[in-house]
């Protein structure tokens, strides 16, 4: 039951970390969104640090929803 609770939470993180990647590819209006700017736009809009947004990034790419690319920024594999 406690996995079941875990899973449903970490479904409804991955759609709404989605959902604001894709509302933040529009605005940059490029394919791959800039670091500085999933940054301070995730920072900001779920209250966390930039080591926090890191892993929630990289829990992400586990999940092969989005792909980092070094020195660069994010790209949305969906």
């Amino acid at each position: 039951m406690q996995q079941q609770l875990m899973t449903i939470r970490e479904n409804g993180v991955q759609t709404l970390l989605i959902r604001r990647l894709n509302e933040l590819k529009k605005e940059s209006s490029y394919e791959i969104i800039p670091f500085n700017l999933v940054f301070h736009r995730l920072c900001s809009w779920f209250s966390i640090k930039k080591q926090e947004c890191w892993e929630l990034l990289h829990f992400l790419q586990d999940a092969e929803m989005i792909e980092i690319l070094s020195f660069r920024g994010i790209k949305i594999n969906l």
